[in-house]
Order: C-alpha cells, then structure tokens, then sequence
C-alpha cells in the first residue's frame, strides 16, 4: 500500500540519527525561511531535540520516546513556549522528510501533546505610556523612537531598519520597506519586513514633528562628530540615513535598543 502511494516502506538513510536527520532538514528549509524562523529551529533542535532524541534512529522514532523526552524537558523546569518550539519543530521536519522520501512515517501524529498554557503579549497599559512618554518628553531621539515602537505598533527590528527616504513629512507618512536582522557570519542586515505593506502609516502632527525634532538633533549630531576625530578616524563611519543608528551610525544592535528601553522604564 506505501509503495502504492509513492510512499517508502523504509528510511532513506537506515543509519541516520534523529542529530543527523535535523540537521540536513534545516539546511534543506534555510533557503525557504527567514533568518530569524531557521535561528528559532536551530536552537530548539540543539538545546531541546538533540540532548534527549539525538542518538535515536530518525526512522525508527517512536511517539512514546518523544513524549519522554517532553516530560524531561517539563521535569528539567522548561517553560510552555520551549516545549511548543520542540512540538512544532519535530512536527515540520518530519512531515518534510516524509514528503521528501527521507523517513516512511511521522511520528508526531500519533504523539499525545500536552496542552500548554502560553502568555499572549499584552499591551502597555495606558497610565505606563503615560509615564514613558513624560520621561521621554525630555529627548527629541527618545520620544521618536518611542513613538515608533507604542504609537506605530513597530516591531525593534523594523524600527531598526528604518531610513529617513521612508518618510514623507509633508504627506505625513512613513513606508515600512525593510527590518535589520542579525543572522550569523554576516552581522546586522536588512531583510524584508516580517509583515510587508502594500500602504504607508499615516502620522499625525506631533508625530511628524517628534521626528523632524529627532531628524534635527541627529544631523548635529553628526556634523559635530565629523569634526572629532578619533584615532584618526571620524566617530560617525555610516552615512545610510538609519533613523536610530548606533553611535557610529551604523545599524543598532537590539540588545542595545533592549537597554535603552529598559532605561526609560526605570526613569518612568
């Protein structure tokens, strides 16, 4: 009946590991996923696949040692959002690899999952953007980029890839284009946006001027920099018109974004 169905009765590989399989499963999606979706793969497969089903035979799985393996991590402290990372990440390479002739069956269908009780994000409550936006009242470069995360509901990565040819103050827009990405061996780099937009955000009045604010104080920033020179070299090396560069104005690592709201939330 498998044969029938252009199905392999067996393995592709009958040697190959649950470590081996994974692996040439994720470098077989790389070319298809963003790079934050294969970063998402990749450590669930090595810090939540690999030490507890690693070992095992890819095509011999059997649903009951997968269920062990998500009551270790359960025992081990791990929470919701990790086990849902493991499911949903041995559920798509092995419907892949069935697919793709690798492996003849999908053990995830027969595993009995356990119902996880994730956290939804919830929004800032409005006495706390209240208090944020008083303390960044104080600065033009704060008080933009706070704008762009509460007001605009942008994500870091798309604030952080954001240009100043992206505005149009005077039809008081902004066109989402791009998002800054970190992915390994290559650093921070631009990446289509994660949900692409085919319209700009309109920006009220005190949007438009918190930004031409920011925009102002930046190009001082710069011209003050261009004369300070540093070890030979001008402090400011980018000239890409990022709206929240790093102070080289170059592309801003989101750890520091990270910290900088961290920052205000304590000041608030």
């Amino acid at each position: 009946i498998a044969r029938e169905k252009g199905e392999l009765p067996f393995s592709k590989n009958p040697k190959q590991t649950v470590h081996e399989f994974l692996v040439d499963w994720l470098e077989y999606r790389k070319p298809k996923i963003a790079p934050s979706t294969y970063r998402y793969y990749d450590i669930a497969i090595r810090n939540r696949i690999v030490p507890y089903l690693g070992k095992m035979r890819a095509g011999q799985l059997k649903p009951e040692l997968i269920e062990k393996a998500v009551e270790s991590l359960v025992s081990s402290g791990k929470a919701d959002g990790t086990i849902r990372s493991f499911y949903s990440t041995m559920s798509k390479a092995y419907s892949d690899g069935v697919r793709l002739g690798w492996v003849p069956y999908n053990p995830m269908l027969k595993v009995e999952r356990r119902k996880l009780n994730l956290n939804p994000s919830k929004p800032i409550p409005r006495v706390d953007t209240d208090k944020l936006f008083s303390v960044a009242n104080s600065s033009a470069t704060d008080l933009a980029r706070l704008i762009a995360g509460v007001s605009l509901g942008l994500r870091p990565g798309t604030v952080a890839g954001l240009r100043w040819s992206d505005f149009d103050f005077n039809e008081e827009i902004v066109w989402i284009r791009r998002q800054a990405q970190y992915i390994k061996g290559r650093g921070l780099v631009y990446c289509p946006p994660k949900t692409p937009m085919l319209e700009p955000i309109p920006l009220d009045k005190n949007e438009v001027k918190a930004f031409l604010q920011h925009k102002e104080i930046q190009e001082l920033q710069k011209s003050l920099w261009a004369g300070k020179v540093i070890k030979g070299e001008c402090a400011w090396k980018g000239d890409e018109e990022i709206v929240f560069p790093n102070v080289y104005g170059n592309l801003q690592n989101a750890k520091s974004d990270t910290r900088w709201f961290k920052q205000l939330c304590e000041s608030a």
